[in-house]
């Protein structure tokens, strides 16, 4: 509490612990209306001049915060909302709501370009739909796949690490462009700030006091690394196996969309800080249900209907 946002924190928790009893679907329902609403009223109201945009030009890039409050938000609520959707829908959704969710992440990129969170709900769509065509699971069907789904969160930090410190300068470099130079910022900050067992307060420095990039910017994007420096190793450890835990039931009980969007998140984790963020993603509430005997929610869908 005292390393974050406080009492905030400590709720967001509370949360987590208390879903354990709660439909994940019922979560999923109430995400994907409030996420929808929030798009409306914020994109709507930036359209008829009631809410104020941040612009930012950075290498290039001509970004428009869409009503948000910072230019990447409305990339990441986009991302958390397709994810949610497909976990909800599964592969009973039809071509149409496919193309419309396709439409919200293309339009939202085109005014926010940021990166990761597009490619990432493009790799979803494309997913299902493929498995969608074909009528059949593709990850959770060989035995090599579900072992490495299963393992998604163990092996996405360790490939970040092994970026970061080991990879080749030329992998750096141009893994580091694509993602906007995040892979440096994630070494500064584990160099800067020392890893501690239990976390640190960290005033993290993004803008100065006109709203300008500061010259001195030393936000860490990576959820992995955040939590290393901010939470520290013993919390970071718990919510990696945790959400090993998750991934391994979703693989165990063959809910194929639900492992793929496992595997998406803990790569987003690996450039982006909302993995716990319950306010932008409502993943984090299937960790509670380590604390349940309820393995209905891991359930895909004709196993629940037979």
């Amino acid at each position: 509490m005292g390393n974050s946002y406080g009492l905030i924190f400590l709720s967001a928790m509370l949360f987590v612990i208390s879903a354990r009893d709660v439909d994940f679907e019922k979560i999923l329902k109430t995400f994907i209306v409030t996420t929808l609403t929030l798009f409306v009223i914020t994109i709507g109201g930036n359209k008829i001049g009631l809410v104020g945009s941040i612009l930012s030009a950075q290498n290039g890039r001509f970004r428009n915060s869409m009503g948000f409050s910072y230019v990447s938000f409305p990339s990441q609520f986009a991302f958390f909302l397709t994810a949610a959707y497909l976990v909800w829908r599964k592969r009973q959704i039809s071509y149409i709501e496919l193309l419309i969710l396709l439409g919200l992440d293309i339009y939202i990129y085109k005014n926010a370009l940021t990166t990761s969170p597009f490619v990432l709900s493009l790799v979803l769509l494309g997913y299902v739909l493929v498995t969608k065509v074909i009528n059949k699971d593709i990850v959770v069907r060989f035995s090599l796949t579900r072992v490495l789904a299963s393992l998604t969160f163990i092996i996405a930090p360790m490939i970040l690490w092994w970026l970061c410190f080991k990879a080749p300068i030329g992998i750096f470099m141009m893994v580091d462009k694509f993602v906007n130079n995040r892979l440096r910022l994630s070494v500064a900050g584990i160099q800067n700030f020392v890893v501690s067992l239990f976390g640190q307060k960290v005033q993290f420095i993004t803008l100065d006091s006109v709203g300008r990039f500061a010259a001195n910017y030393n936000y860490i994007d990576s959820s992995y690394f955040q939590n290393l420096v901010v939470n520290g190793l013993v919390f970071t450890v718990m919510i990696l196996l945790l959400f090993t835990y998750v991934a391994y039931k979703s693989v165990y009980y063959r809910n194929d969309v639900l492992t793929v969007v496992l595997i998406m998140l803990s790569i987003h984790a690996m450039f982006d800080p909302q993995m716990i963020i319950l306010w932008y993603s409502p993943f984090g509430m299937l960790l509670g249900k380590y604390f349940s005997m309820d393995d209905t929610n891991f359930l895909p869908v004709k196993l629940k209907q037979s």
